[in-house]
């Protein structure tokens, strides 16, 4: 009931400043007042202003400020309320397995908190400790999610978006999010596969607890956009998440799908360490190899690759989709896109381009396309404002041609005359 009185608010504001070229004027009272909306909506409102805070590259410079503080300072319980809470997680006494612990939160987020202690042992952890409650308030912010995806999915411009099933894979990974158990089994396997000038907390699992994650404490005072982290160093380290950003999408499966610069940080050695494992998402072997060569094509320039994988993609088949006329409708496409650098390449734009044209030729998105997006696009908005001539396509193909070795692509048999599909092969990787 609060979101849609606030968001007419917002909008008539707008409208008003716009009609009396006080545009500036609205972008303070936005600044000082969406951040307070957001805290009063909630966990989904959150993740959606960590988004924002991310984007300094889309979003006015002083909105993006205020945004940033959620990254990782949202309103953080006393220290009473988080002495209690933990013990409530645990279930016993605290001194029983931990030396000390300091109950002023070093970090809070939508869904946890994380504090700093010293097990019996004497080694430092970091504790990440699940709110009260806040599996209820993520159940309901996700059931008006799936009420707003179901009523936009009527319309006919979106009919061919998988609307439901993205919501509803969205919605299982925000419902894990809770579960520290999973996270410590997410952030084990996800590390196990990270190039090593990555760094990352090791899970301590016979100290956690569904509600609590105990984990190696890791000092990583700086985000990676920090204007303190020298240009070169800054370049370097971008490349490095790059790589095993596609890596995770192309190769392993297992992707990361939370790097905001609070989750994305740089230690006091010059390393980068990656934290909260919480959203992270499996790619299928198929929907990894059909994103793989849909890549590739845009890397290269193939617009019959593009094409092919577009169609095979396609939730649901349509045996007579015109090959060459979908091959037409690409090849504009790609020379725009093929070759752009991070400063010109907007994933959004890019993704907006291949719906019109499933759209246009009755193909339906494949769901499982959309947590290799959203891992690209969170990304994006950690270099494309500061490492415009991040070359991300040239990067792509390293790591792409690696699958690909020893594979001959296959081009499909097109029935005479007719310029219809009638088989359609792409080898495995």
């Amino acid at each position: 009931m609060l979101l849609a009185p606030s968001i007419t608010w917002f909008y008539l504001y707008y409208r008003v400043c716009r009609l009396r070229s006080r545009q500036d004027a609205f972008e303070r009272h936005l600044c000082t007042q969406l951040p307070r909306l957001v805290r009063r909506l909630g966990p989904a409102a959150v993740k959606c202003a960590q988004i924002g805070g991310a984007r300094p590259d889309l979003l006015p410079a002083r909105l993006v400020e205020a945004l940033s503080a959620f990254h990782d300072q949202n309103k953080a319980p006393s220290g009473a309320k988080a002495r209690r809470y933990l013990e409530q997680a645990f279930g016993r006494s605290i001194e029983a397995h931990f030396e000390w612990v300091d109950f002023s939160p070093r970090a809070a987020g939508s869904i946890a908190f994380v504090l700093h202690g010293r097990t019996l042992e004497g080694d430092e952890v970091a504790l990440k400790v699940v709110r009260p409650g806040v599996r209820r308030t993520i159940d309901a912010d996700l059931r008006f999610i799936g009420s707003v995806a179901r009523l936009v999915g009527r319309s006919r411009r979106l009919a061919m978006v998988p609307m439901a099933e993205v919501v509803a894979e969205f919605s299982a990974m925000a419902r894990d999010q809770c579960r520290m158990t999973l996270e410590a089994a997410n952030m084990a396997r996800l590390t196990s596969q990270l190039d090593p000038e990555i760094l990352c907390p090791r899970a301590l699992p016979e100290l956690s607890t569904d509600e609590v994650l105990v984990m190696t404490y890791v000092d990583a005072p700086l985000p990676l956009l920090s204007p303190e982290i020298p240009e070169a160093r800054y370049r370097r380290l971008s490349l490095v998440l790059l790589r095993e950003v596609f890596r995770m999408i192309f190769v392993h499966g297992l992707v990361h799908g939370d790097l905001h610069p609070g989750n994305v940080k740089v230690a006091r050695n010059g390393s980068l360490v990656l934290f909260d494992f919480g959203l992270v998402a499996e790619l299928r072997q198929i929907d990894r190899r059909r994103f793989r060569e849909m890549f590739l094509g845009v890397v290269v320039g193939d617009a019959r690759l593009v094409a092919l994988s577009l169609i095979e993609s396609a939730g649901r088949r349509v045996t007579d989709t015109p090959f060459d006329e979908v091959v037409q409708a690409v090849r504009p496409m790609l020379a725009r896109r093929t070759g752009q650098r991070a400063g010109t390449f907007l994933v959004a734009a890019f993704v907006r381009e291949l719906f019109e044209i499933q759209r246009r030729f009755g193909l339906s998105g494949v769901p499982g396309f959309a947590n290799a997006v959203w891992a690209l696009a969170m990304y994006e908005g950690l270099v494309r404002a500061r490492f415009p001539d991040l070359d991300f396509q040239a990067e792509a193909l390293r790591v792409l041609m690696a699958p690909y070795d020893n594979i001959r692509l296959v081009e499909p048999a097109i029935s005479a005359g007719e310029g219809k599909i009638c088989q359609v092969f792409i080898p495995h990787a």
